[in-house]
C-alpha cells in the first residue's frame, strides 16, 4: 500500500459531468448533482447554452435526455446545411474548363 500524504482534493467527489460526442468534440449539455437528502440526489441537465432542461432522478435519464437534446441538434444542423443551394456549399461546382 503506498502512503499518501492527505490532501483536501481526497474529499471532493464529482458533482457535475461535460457531456460531449467523444473526446475532441465539443460540450452539448452539463449535467449537475444536487443534493436532496441525506442519501438521494437530482440530476439537472442544462444544454449548450447554459438553460436548464429538466430535472431527473438519476444521473443516467440525464445522461440519456442530454443525448436526445445533442441528436435532436444535429438532425436540425443537418437539415439546414441540406437545403443550402450546392453553389454557396462547399460541394459548388466548379465553373467550366475553357
Amino acid at each position: 500500500m503506498v502512503n499518501r500524504p492527505w490532501h483536501p482534493s481526497g474529499n471532493a467527489y464529482p458533482v457535475v459531468w461535460a457531456l460531449s460526442a467523444g473526446p475532441h468534440a465539443d460540450e452539448h449539455g452539463v449535467i449537475v448533482r444536487i443534493r436532496t437528502g441525506p442519501a438521494s440526489f437530482e440530476y439537472e441537465l442544462y444544454d449548450r447554452d447554459g438553460r436548464l432542461v429538466d430535472t431527473y432522478a438519476s444521473g443516467s435519464a440525464a445522461a440519456e435526455a442530454g443525448w436526445e437534446l445533442y441528436l435532436a441538434a444535429s438532425r436540425a444542423r443537418h437539415a439546414l446545411a441540406s437545403r443550402r443551394k450546392p453553389e454557396t456549399g462547399p460541394h459548388a461546382r466548379l465553373p467550366p474548363r475553357a
